[in-house]
């Protein structure tokens, strides 16, 4: 992740686009387009190389049929035994099914009921069954493709957190840019230009990111706890570390997504 974030920060100052994750369109790299680049699969999260193959060669295979490609042709279609569960909701988070239209959340809503529908499809293709009325469902006007309701969106915040989840960084927008004047009213710097101003007094405000407690293990600090944590600003991060007596007195705000302000 930590690589894919720095060719990705590379790339804005170039005025090179990054074209989000899109089942339609990517592959396991990251790929160029007329546009930009088109986001990699395989840079997703709880993916794997052998899922996103067997999901492209679906794709593949709809579109050969003239077939559309949305959630529930896909999980009809793949193999659950290749793409399993964890793959199908990274993807969603992640933002690969944002063609459709439809809020990430309800495309997770529906996710239960897709995959489903695609292990009985599976049982059915091993089976060598085939499904009596199949030649005629095409025919008839009350048999369209399944659609996805609109039942349990995510709000924007539910959206870019999982988005982070599933990619270690924000891509579609970030959770601080309607307080992107507040934050740069209160920062001496950004995350960016910290590291060349060591040994300087600063002030920067962020989002505290990956948290992780610890212990002292010697000293007169014994079994005192401290932490070590990201600052995320909206130019990018950096890692702090809290001693025992700055940790004591301020580990409330020290938690994830917290927006907090340091000085130093």
């Amino acid at each position: 992740a930590d690589k894919v974030k720095a060719h990705l920060a590379a790339c804005r100052p170039a005025g090179i686009e990054i074209l989000g994750p899109d089942l339609r369109r990517s592959e396991w790299c990251f790929l160029p387009e007329e546009d930009g680049i088109r986001y990699g699969l395989g840079a997703i999260k709880g993916t794997g190389q052998q899922a996103i193959e067997n999901l492209v060669r679906t794709r593949g295979e709809l579109a050969e049929e003239g077939e559309p490609i949305g959630l529930f042709e896909l999980t009809s279609r793949a193999d659950p035994k290749e793409v399993g569960k964890i793959a199908w909701e990274a993807l969603i988070k992640a933002g690969a099914f944002d063609f459709t239209g439809v809020n990430r959340g309800c495309v997770f809503h529906a996710l239960e009921g897709a995959l489903a529908d695609g292990a009985q499809a599976a049982t059915d293709r091993r089976a060598g069954q085939a499904n009596l009325f199949g030649s005629f469902e095409s025919e008839d006007p009350e048999s369209a493709p399944a659609e996805i309701s609109e039942e349990a969106p995510w709000s924007r915040h539910e959206l870019l957190d999982r988005e982070h989840e599933a990619l270690g960084h924000y891509l579609s927008g970030h959770p601080l840019e309607e307080r992107g004047g507040l934050l740069s009213l209160l920062s001496s710097t950004t995350s960016r230009a910290a590291s060349d101003l060591a040994g300087s007094e600063i002030s920067l405000a962020g989002m505290v990111r990956e948290v992780e407690q610890r212990v002292v293990q010697s000293g007169k600090n014994a079994g005192k706890k401290w932490a070590t944590f990201r600052l995320e600003d909206l130019h990018g991060n950096l890692s702090v570390a809290c001693y025992a007596r700055t940790y004591a007195e301020y580990k409330e705000g020290i938690v994830e997504g917290e927006i907090v302000v340091l000085c130093g």
